[in-house]
């Protein structure tokens, strides 16, 4: 009986220490994909912002020349801005592909603040500031349309990232519930067994002693397992002695 106790004490940790060591990687596991998931947002506001810039210049380009131009800093400011934010995209981590993009980006940022460039120095030739004007507004809109391609790629992609973390963390919460509800249980049924198992020969040897102290020396205990088993045998070994003497 004590080698079934401890056999069924052993199986029942080794469950629930196998269930937590699960529990601990979901746990891990769903909290890196949620951190990388903050900096894919983070990220992707970057973006926006940097959207924004885009347009705030191609606006101070369109007022140039006009009773509501904005002054040569505030222009020369959100150009520097502009620049700065592709550069901080830099700085996070990306796949081959997403490095690649930002490169593109980088090169299509560069080429417009050298033609924005063009546009703030030309002054004296009337027509070619113009064209210099019609070139870096042209040049700001193919690049606004590749930053939107890029947002429309990586929303996508995010919002299914978002959507798998939220699932792996929903099944996991499902099976914690599982787990508290089970574990009762079968801690429940486990003691009932073994209450059950020490109880039930306990109680037929006292049912045999009563027999043999009531004088009925021929009564012979039923055949048990383990301990039990010795001892019911040990009892009708010493009726037969007494029927013997």
């Amino acid at each position: 009986m004590k080698r079934k106790v401890v056999i069924g004490l052993a199986i029942y940790s080794v469950v629930f220490l196998l269930a937590g060591a699960y529990i601990i990687n979901t746990i891990r596991t769903a909290t890196t994909n949620l951190d990388r998931l903050i900096t894919l947002h983070q990220v992707e506001i970057l973006r926006e912002h940097y959207l924004l810039e885009i347009k705030r210049v191609q606006a101070d380009l369109t007022l140039i020349d006009t009773p509501h131009s904005r002054s040569f800093d505030t222009v020369v400011k959100h150009i520097v801005g502009m620049g700065k934010i592709i550069d901080t995209c830099f700085e996070c981590h990306h796949s081959p592909r997403g490095t690649e993009r930002l490169n593109a980006l980088k090169k299509q940022t560069e080429i417009y603040k050298d033609a924005l460039s063009r546009v703030l120095t030309i002054r004296a030739n009337a027509s070619r500031l113009a064209a210099e004007e019609d070139a870096a507004f042209r040049i700001g809109e193919e690049l606004i349309a590749q930053v939107r391609d890029v947002i429309a790629f990586t929303t996508s992609r995010l919002g299914e990232n978002t959507q798998k973390a939220m699932n792996e963390i929903e099944r996991t919460k499902y099976f914690l519930y599982g787990l508290v509800a089970l574990g009762p249980l079968v801690s429940a049924v486990l003691g009932f067994v073994f209450i059950l198992g020490l109880t039930r020969p306990v109680k037929v040897l006292v049912e045999s002693t009563r027999k043999l102290k009531g004088g009925d020396l021929a009564h012979r205990g039923p055949h048990l397992k383990d301990a039990f088993g010795e001892l019911a045998g040990a009892c009708n070994e010493m009726s037969l002695s007494l029927m013997e003497q």
